[in-house]
């Protein structure tokens, strides 16, 4: 089930939108509004159109998972050669640390402009 952690926050919904991401929209009472954007297809849009790959690492301690936290790896392609970013944060949920990842991606597609 699809909860609120599961969707890009208003500003880096803005910040696709003005980057190019194809925003939804739909009529409710006459008013137009936008569809948020899950942060699987923000990852999916920035991997397929951006060449951006936004990949959440599970790190575990044990093979229990009793001890677990999330890391993000990013790779893209700067001017003349593919980056790599690591960032290792232990975020405590997969969805925390995509969304921190699209965060990353987007500013890294504002300073390219």
């Amino acid at each position: 089930m699809l909860t609120e952690k599961d969707y890009c926050d208003h500003n880096i919904c803005i910040a696709l939108e003005k980057l190019g991401f194809p925003i939804r929209r739909i009529k409710v009472k006459g008013e137009e509004k936008r569809v948020p954007i899950l942060l699987y297809e923000a990852q999916k849009w920035l991997r397929e159109e951006k060449k951006i790959d936004v990949l959440i690492e599970l790190v575990t301690k044990d093979i229990h998972l009793s001890s677990k936290y999330y890391s993000i790896h990013i790779s893209y392609m700067s001017r003349f050669r593919r980056e790599f970013k690591y960032m290792s944060k232990n975020f405590d949920s997969y969805e925390e640390a995509l969304s921190k990842g699209v965060k990353y991606a987007v500013k890294i597609l504002k300073e390219s402009l």
